[in-house]
């Protein structure tokens, strides 16, 4: 039986193989997407459960101001219209002891903003802030490339709590402390979801992944779910994908938008095997709770709200990587969904990051993690427990198989020092003709809008190639 003829093959519908295939789809090039679950999207998924809806994963996104990478990509493909996304402004507040500091959208508020908080660091939050955001990309990894977060917030300030506030919003989304997290890739995180980021969109971050899949589905692309890949052959430069209820097709180039680990698992020869001492990054434990509609939240609490009950991060990261992440001097991440002005389907996430560990979490077992939580979460929202009608939680072995992440990594690579481009992973991602690896285990970023323009560039890549 002759096997059906692709241009490419990728493997994965998440956001990396959808960007990757809509580019290579416009070029008028024949493509398939496999993917192994029954959605689009992999990180950028909902649920709905008991009347609530959720995002467990990614839940806003960042990067969509005018030029920014993710609106680019919507406007390359005329996707704006198709959806609703609404920024909050600010788009994050710390809290630590009395303080509230909120992190607004201009450089200018923002600037007043930690300026009135830390008066004395107001030169040094200037300078910081415009190297951030004016800076080069080339500069930026020139300058950057071998130094970590602590060293960059060394040279610009010397108020520890200035620092620890910076870098609690990296260690909730890179999940590492100051010491060890990549400077390179924190400032992108700041750029990205800090500075240009509390984008919602309407519906559920799903909505977001589903336009594109609607969008490669028009122009002819195809995607089949329930698609999990056994294999991918390489004979000859041709390659044979097989997945695991029988079915095979074939291409001379593929695309892998999945984990190392599993990367791995479906390639037949040792030499396209990616060496396996990358390290994951850590995972996360979030509760998902559904509110009654007598739970009023200050207008002013409605964005992501990271509690900070003390400022030695490193600290924090030791507790969370030994499974103490109930620590009362543990962060939280509260996020409050795209629906509370609207005085319906209210719903609170509640994310804190946490090691991958079978013995840690199961059944019986998060009882105690959820109590701790939760009183913890009622020092920023006093009597919360009275008003939650559903809870549900997502634990790092959950998060393995429903998105079918390696040790349940949030991240995909931890971005340290050592993994910000890693020559070793890199040289192997590109050894084998027609091969190509897009998404966040590539050592190159992590986040939507470096998924973005990895698939964009890698996409470009492949048309250029003969």
């Amino acid at each position: 039986m002759k096997k059906e003829e692709y241009d490419v093959i990728i493997v994965g519908a998440g956001i990396g193989g959808l960007v990757s295939a809509s580019y290579i789809s416009k070029a008028g090039k024949k493509v398939l997407v496999l993917e192994c679950s029954r959605h689009s999207g992999g990180c950028c998924a909902s649920f709905e459960a008991n009347g609530f809806q959720f995002d467990p994963f990614v839940h806003s996104l960042g990067s969509c101001r005018k030029g920014g990478r993710v609106s680019s990509f919507l406007s390359e493909f005329k996707l704006n219209g198709k959806l609703s996304i609404q920024r909050y402004n600010p788009s994050d507040i710390v809290i630590s002891g009395e303080k509230q500091i909120r992190f607004w959208n201009t450089r200018k508020a923002l600037l007043e903003e930690l300026s009135a908080n830390f008066p004395e660091e107001g030169i040094a939050i200037h300078n910081f802030l415009s190297f951030v955001s004016s800076s080069s990309e080339k500069v930026l990894l020139i300058r950057l490339q071998g130094l970590s977060l602590a060293e960059l917030l060394d040279s610009y300030f010397k108020n520890s709590l200035l620092k620890s506030v910076l870098g609690v919003l990296i260690l909730g989304n890179a999940g590492l402390p100051p010491s060890l997290v990549s400077a390179y890739f924190s400032v992108f995180v700041f750029r990205d979801f800090i500075f240009d980021g509390g984008y919602y969109v309407k519906g559920g971050i799903q909505e977001f992944a589903n336009v594109i899949a609607e969008n490669l589905n028009r122009m002819g692309a195809d995607i089949l779910f329930a698609s999990e890949v056994s294999s991918v052959q390489n004979s000859d430069q041709i390659f044979d994908v097989t997945t695991v209820d029988g079915r095979s097709y074939r291409s001379q180039k593929v695309i892998l938008n999945c984990s190392i680990y599993e990367s791995n698992r479906i390639l037949n020869t040792e030499r396209e095997k990616i060496p396996c001492d990358i390290k994951p990054s850590l995972s996360a434990f979030t509760l998902y709770l559904g509110m009654d509609d007598k739970l009023a939240i200050d207008d002013n609490l409605l964005a992501n709200v990271w509690y900070l009950p003390q400022p030695n991060l490193e600290k924090m990261y030791a507790d969370i990587s030994s499974g103490n992440f109930t620590s009362k001097n543990v962060y939280l991440l509260m996020y409050f969904s795209e629906f509370f002005r609207k005085k319906k389907n209210k719903t609170i996430s509640i994310f804190v990051n946490a090691p991958y560990s079978e013995d840690l979490f199961g059944k019986n077992k998060d009882g105690q993690f959820i109590n701790d939580i939760l009183s913890k979460a009622e020092v920023v929202v006093p009597q919360l427990r009275k008003h939650i009608v559903f809870l549900k939680n997502f634990s790092p072995v959950g998060i393995n198989k429903y998105i079918r992440s390696y040790m349940g990594a949030t991240y995909g690579a931890s971005p340290t020092v050592a993994q910000c481009y890693n020559r070793k992973v890199l040289q192997r991602l590109n050894s084998v003709p027609k091969l190509y690896f897009v998404g966040h285990w590539t050592t190159q970023g992590f986040g939507v809008p470096a998924v973005v323009d990895l698939a964009r560039r890698k996409a470009g890549q492949i048309l250029n190639e003969n």
